[in-house]
């Protein structure tokens, strides 16, 4: 069965339940007086891939319309494109501000594969090449928490194509003395174990004191 027949299938079904669940529980419309919707409504933002290097499928999100001022969005530590989607809450706003998120999915994060050889400069190349891909030169870049080190390089390594940078909450645990004696020369074992504190504990991670004012 194609997608739109599967897409179509799931809507009648959705529809079917519904009407019947309204004329069950004694709704006051009668439900064959309901003009019913003809499209889904927003659940989240579309994710698109691009081939953007032999070998290589770049996964991104692009929300907006063209001619809208383009920002490239970049989440926090350990999280995927979804992130962008805990700041949609103001997404009447956004739109109203006739702004254009553009957000490439980390390596190793939702679907992209994860490639070990991979560092800070080829995520930019990915980002640029899916930029070039919508016809989109200059940008502006936005990151938050753990985003904050990928948006310094991404704005490094982008020069002039850079309209403004704006980071939230950033980061900056590789700064001389921020850093924990060895941590860089660590393996990616000894890193995970490190992390597992955050990555299944994360109510703890994100916990204060009991005496904390917060």
């Amino acid at each position: 069965m194609s997608r739109g027949r599967m897409l179509g299938a799931a809507f009648a079904a959705v529809t079917t339940i519904a009407l019947a669940a309204a004329a069950n529980a004694g709704a006051h419309r009668n439900p064959a007086r309901i003009d019913l919707q003809e499209r889904f409504d927003h659940i989240g933002a579309q994710v698109h891939s691009l081939t953007t290097r032999p070998g290589r499928t770049s996964y991104y999100i692009d929300e907006g319309e063209p001619g809208w001022t383009p920002v490239v969005f970049i989440g926090g530590a350990g999280t995927s494109l979804e992130a962008f989607q805990l700041t949609e809450f103001a997404r009447t706003s956004r739109e109203a501000l006739r702004v254009r998120v553009i957000s490439v999915e980390r390596n190793g994060f939702g679907e992209s594969a994860l490639d070990t050889s991979l560092g800070y400069a080829d995520y930019d190349a990915e980002i640029l090449a899916v930029l070039d891909h919508l016809g989109i030169d200059r940008f502006a870049i936005m990151a938050i928490s753990g985003g904050g080190a990928y948006a310094a390089h991404l704005a490094a390594d982008a020069g002039d194509r850079v309209t403004s940078l704006h980071v939230a909450a950033a980061v900056a645990s590789t700064l001389p003395g921020r850093t924990p004696p060895g941590a860089c020369a660590r393996t990616v074992d000894e890193l995970n174990a490190a992390n597992v504190a955050f990555t299944h504990f994360p109510k703890v991670w994100w916990a204060v004191a009991p005496d904390s004012p917060v």
